[in-house]
């Protein structure tokens, strides 16, 4: 396609973007969990087909050769916080020699529940995806299932009462990328993602439907499917050691969702009722990088702004109680990783406000990554950090 039609296109998908933004409809109480862009759990190494097609595509216009099959990530919360209570110590310790009863597994969840509290929480987040990236061209596919709470809204609120929300994101997604302009050591690489999504997630529980283990199946859920896009644009000097990104991500997205029965109908997206359209913001984004490109430790220092839009629209506006000096946190992500030999990284970040750390072992693209940080579950800066828990697995092919 000749790239300025492609140009004329973009502007054009923005453009009506925007037209049918006043007739998106709001989904209540849920908002802020079901309504969030869909992105799978990134790695700090931006080389991953992942950060590729859910942060900035540009970074295709490099001929990558990427081969993921699979990836899969498990994450917890408040994960410290729970493996303080005594009785989920002793059924952990029951597992460990492997007494999988069904009283010991609903020991560990019941304590695992108990000690994220009321109120508005992630409990757990399992995805997986498969893909692969070749020259300027990229596909993947992405899934993932996690599980929040909400205040239920009483001022007598309890544990049993507080609104459990399973949601499940899938995605599978094209990209390409490509060098728009270059001069000795200076370039510009543009890049696009296209995305046919998918979202479900499952109205009326709470923790004692769960622990109790009652009618699941039967419980309303919500579903339907978007067509987001992201834009991204890199400008490298240097010879790519010093780069600068903006990105546009999920652009015009807009879920077109019916109520269904159970989770099953909704799945299939069987017998709909009650359409309506569920709106996911987009979100623009500013990155500077620097990279010496050493040749056996390759450290990286990075600073990023997240969500430009969302904190000059939401967070500059002290009426709803914000704090603009404090919600800046949320939006800033300062990094620094070492590459040691290609094989091993670590990097240490303030991530949206709160402290990561991460570690990864990379053989040809046969990975595994474990971090741990923090972030925020409140509404507002501060009003609730929760230590998250990460390990990933990817199987595949990359050249170093």
């Amino acid at each position: 396609m000749n790239r300025k039609i492609l140009c004329i296109l973009t502007v054009l998908a923005l453009f009506t973007t925007g037209l049918f933004a006043a007739g998106a409809t709001e989904d209540g109480i849920y908002n802020g969990v079901t309504n969030v862009p869909f992105r799978p759990t990134l790695t700090a190494d931006s080389a991953t087909l992942e950060n590729i097609l859910y942060y900035n595509p540009a970074q295709l216009a490099t001929n990558n050769l990427i081969i993921e099959a699979p990836t899969a990530s498990f994450s917890g919360f408040n994960c410290a916080k729970a493996m303080k209570s005594k009785s989920v110590q002793e059924a952990v310790n029951e597992l460990k020699q492997f007494k999988f009863t069904k009283k010991n597994l609903i020991t560990v969840f019941a304590g695992y529940v108990y000690n994220i509290g009321t109120g508005r929480n992630d409990v757990s987040a399992v995805d997986a995806g498969l893909g692969t990236a070749i020259k300027n061209f990229a596909v993947g596919l992405n899934v993932k299932a996690a599980a929040k709470t909400l205040p239920d809204g009483s001022p007598t609120q309890s544990l049993t009462t507080t609104i459990m929300v399973p949601v499940v994101d899938a995605a599978f997604s094209f990209a390409y990328g490509w060098r728009v302009w270059e001069k000795e050591d200076r370039y510009l690489d543009a890049g696009i993602s296209l995305k046919y999504a998918r979202k479900m997630y499952i109205l009326g529980l709470n923790a004692s439907n769960l622990l109790e283990n009652s009618d699941v199946e039967n419980k309303t859920a919500n579903a339907g499917i978007a067509f987001p896009f992201d834009l991204g644009l890199t400008y490298g000097m240097l010879d790519g050691k010093l780069t600068f990104s903006a990105t546009a991500l999920n652009l015009n997205g807009y879920y077109y969702m019916h109520k269904y029965a159970n989770y099953k109908d909704a799945i299939k997206l069987k017998d709909g009722l009650n359409g309506y359209v569920l709106y996911s913001p987009w979100e623009g984004n500013l990155e500077a990088r620097f990279t010496p490109k050493w040749q056996y430790v390759n450290p990286t220092v990075s600073l990023r702004f997240d969500n430009i839009n969302g904190f000059i629209a939401d967070d500059l506006n002290t009426d709803n109680g914000r704090k603009p000096w404090r919600e800046l946190f949320r939006h800033l992500v300062l990094k620094a990783e070492l590459d040691i030999l290609k094989y091993a990284k670590l990097d240490l970040a303030f991530l949206h406000g709160y402290p990561e750390f991460g570690a990864v072992v990379d053989i040809f693209g046969n990975s595994l990554e474990i971090r741990y940080g923090y972030h925020e579950a409140g509404t507002l800066y501060g009003a609730k950090p929760v230590d998250t828990f990460t390990i990933r697995i990817k199987l595949g092919y990359t050249p170093h």
